[in-house]
């Protein structure tokens, strides 16, 4: 489709820009000058990279004119894959720590690379095609570098004081019957139990939850659907903080888990497990923030880092969560 052209332009004239699809909506689209863009939340595209000490950067909405210099601050790009004998050696070492604290979880990550030949256009609009449920969103700032995926994860969606989230955690083949084991229920729990927490927490009101399953690709998650009303004091975007990143892309204790993702993964995370989407658009009248989930990294020369990853527990076997990361990746790799 010919907005969809709106990225490359965007990106071959130096400009900052987003493009994002709402599941069942029109794209969304805007560009502007590197000096342009703004540090915290405001009225535009929202970022905010996984590392909870990392700025929020928002792209205003609007299209700029014109060709500028781009310069990329963010130089953290993994150009080499995670090994399988360094992830087995370190999914191990994290799983052995959680067998002997068997409350706790942490979300284990690795990367995949490639080149690509294809545009922006054509990944975008692949995605779009392929999964007509997911958020399909594509943004770059310097201080982020170039990112575009497909993620099943809605963060928060909210006009004035209604506020919806899910949680979702839990994997299995989407083509598999049969029931869920108890590993991905509890993984599905802890981050339920830590939304309810939260909600109740700003004594939300009204709260309305919904379980079930969503198809992603060729894996399918558990879900919460969460519905509330928050108090007139509690702002929204003060939620969306607090939230983010989940227990489903962090772990539980949230900033025990982060430690352990640190120390354990061979590189930095950027903007993969926190969060984008568009804040009080005017035309939608809402703010819809998804997960940066199912998403790559894509530099200059096209080199592609995909992220993949999957909730550790106390009986998780690193073979299978290998596995599981090769499957969730699949999203990406059938369109490149």
């Amino acid at each position: 489709m010919a907005e969809y052209r709106f990225l490359d332009d965007a990106r071959w004239r130096g400009l900052c820009f987003f493009g994002c699809r709402i599941p069942g909506e029109k794209m969304v689209f805007g560009s502007c000058p590197s000096r342009d863009c703004i540090e915290g939340i405001a009225d535009g595209f929202v970022i905010k990279p996984f590392d909870p000490q990392a700025p929020v950067i928002t792209i205003p909405f609007g299209e700029a004119e014109g060709k500028e210099t781009y310069h990329e601050e963010n130089t953290d790009f993994p150009y080499y894959p995670t090994a399988k004998a360094f992830y087995m050696k370190h999914a191990g070492i994290i799983i052995d720590y959680l067998r002997e604290n068997p409350e706790k979880k942490v979300v284990y990550s690795r990367v995949l690379t490639c080149e690509t030949r294809k545009s922006l256009t054509d990944i975008f609009e692949t995605l779009c095609r392929t999964y007509p449920m997911a958020y399909v969103f594509c943004f770059r700032t310097p201080q982020t570098g170039l990112w575009i995926g497909a993620s099943p994860e809605l963060l928060g969606e909210f006009s004035k004081q209604s506020f919806k989230t899910v949680a979702l955690a839990g994997t299995m083949l989407a083509a598999r019957g049969g029931k869920w084991s108890d590993k991905n229920k509890r993984e599905q729990k802890i981050v339920a139990d830590y939304i309810r927490n939260i909600l109740s927490t700003a004594e939300a009101k009204h709260i309305y939850e919904k379980d079930g399953e969503k198809i992603a690709g060729p894996v399918k998650h558990l879900v919460t659907e969460f519905s509330a009303t928050l108090p007139d004091d509690v702002k929204a975007e003060t939620i969306i903080e607090q939230l983010s990143p989940t227990p489903a892309l962090s772990g539980y204790p949230q900033y025990e888990a982060i430690e352990m993702i640190v120390e354990h993964e061979a590189y930095r995370r950027g903007c993969y497990g926190g969060f984008c989407g568009i804040h009080n658009h005017p035309v939608y009248g809402k703010s819809c923030l998804w997960v940066n989930l199912r998403s790559m990294r894509i530099n200059a020369s096209n080199q592609c880092a995909i992220y993949s990853g999957g909730g550790l527990m106390p009986d998780s076997e690193a073979e299978e969560e290998w596995l599981e990361t090769e499957r969730k990746a699949t999203t990406l790799l059938s369109v490149l």
